[in-house]
């Protein structure tokens, strides 16, 4: 089956998010924030405007903490940027985007959060020249969709978020969503309520796509 389009997320589908957020909780361990602290300021930065919109970036994670009184040392921002030296992508993203370019007309990664975070963890992870565009919005993605639903385009969509694909399967019945069942993922049967597919790993969507006719 050809594709007009094929959007894929970033977080927790093709970059291990999980892992990253282990790193992140090791810097700010090291420094003596409690679990509780740390989970509670994450939750608080991950969207700051409204909870429909992400704007997650260290810098606000780090003011946050300030705040309850945590003396975090001047280079803790810069410890935190290393951390997208290292790879975070899952072991099959590169060959699961190589695979999406066989069968896409073109191949769009369709991501939520604050701008120049979400291009550093993209660009660091050395994925952003195999995609035909990058669109990194606040939040919608259903909004941004809308324009390709209403030309008539082929389109797959791959993404992890539960929230997210039960609101795109409302407005967008017929639209190919197919997801990877991460922490954010599909909620007891609501998954199959919703008519949609969840399946462990980019391989295992790989495999299902490839026995659509």
């Amino acid at each position: 089956m050809k594709f007009d389009y094929s959007f894929v997320d970033l977080d927790y589908t093709i970059f291990d998010t999980g892992k990253f957020e282990d790193e992140i909780w090791a810097v700010f361990s090291s420094r003596g924030v409690s679990r509780k602290d740390y989970d509670e300021t994450y939750k608080q930065s991950l969207c700051t405007v409204n909870r429909e919109e992400f704007d997650y970036n260290f810098q606000e994670h780090v003011d946050f903490l300030r705040e309850r009184g945590y003396e975090l040392g001047v280079n803790v921002v810069e410890e935190l940027n290393k951390l997208m030296e290292k790879s975070h992508l899952f072991p099959d993203s590169i060959d699961f985007i190589k695979f999406l370019k066989t069968i896409s007309t073109k191949v769009i990664l369709l991501t939520a959060g604050d701008l120049k975070f979400q291009e550093e963890k993209i660009k660091r992870s050395g994925v952003w020249q195999m995609f035909d565009q990058v669109m990194i919005l606040n939040g919608h993605k259903d909004d941004y969709l809308q324009s390709f639903v209403d030309r008539g385009c082929k389109i797959l969509f791959i993404n992890d978020s539960w929230r997210e694909n039960t609101a795109l399967r409302k407005r967008f019945p017929d639209l190919l969503i197919i997801a990877t069942d991460g922490p954010h993922g599909k909620r007891d049967n609501d998954a199959e309520k919703a008519k949609l597919i969840y399946l462990p790993t980019l391989t295992d969507i790989k495999k299902y796509v490839l026995g659509i006719e």
